[in-house]
C-alpha cells in the first residue's frame, strides 16, 4: 500500500491496488471491500498528477486538520457575521495563517 502513494503511474497503481485487493478477499473480505470502494477516492492525486511534495502532504489529513482547527479557533470567535463574502474573508485570512503556521 505504501508504494501507491509512491508510484506516479495511474493505471500501474490501479492495477496494484486491484491485485492487492483480490489477494485480500479470501482472509480480510471487509479490507478487500473498503479498497476496491474507496479506489477511485485513493487514486485521485494520481489522476490530477499532483506533484512530489505536495502530494506527500496530502497523504495525511494532517494538513486539512490543522487548517480547519485553526479556522475553528479563530473563527469561532466572531460575531455577527454581516455577509456572506466576509466569511469567505476569514477564511482567506486564516488559511493564510495556518499556512505561515506551518513554515516556521
Amino acid at each position: 500500500m505504501n508504494e501507491t502513494y509512491t508510484e506516479f503511474n495511474y493505471k500501474e497503481t490501479k492495477k496494484n491496488l486491484e491485485g492487492l485487493a483480490s489477494s485480500l478477499e479470501h482472509k480480510y473480505l471487509v479490507e478487500a471491500s473498503s479498497l476496491d470502494e474507496g479506489l477511485d477516492e485513493i487514486l485521485t492525486l494520481h489522476r490530477l498528477k499532483v506533484p512530489g511534495l505536495l502530494r506527500i502532504s496530502f497523504l495525511t489529513t494532517n494538513l486539512i486538520e490543522l487548517a480547519r482547527e485553526t479556522a475553528r479557533d479563530i473563527m469561532g470567535r466572531v460575531r455577527g457575521w454581516s455577509k456572506g463574502n466576509q466569511v469567505l474573508r476569514w477564511l482567506s485570512c486564516v488559511f493564510l495563517h495556518a499556512r505561515n503556521s506551518l513554515s516556521k
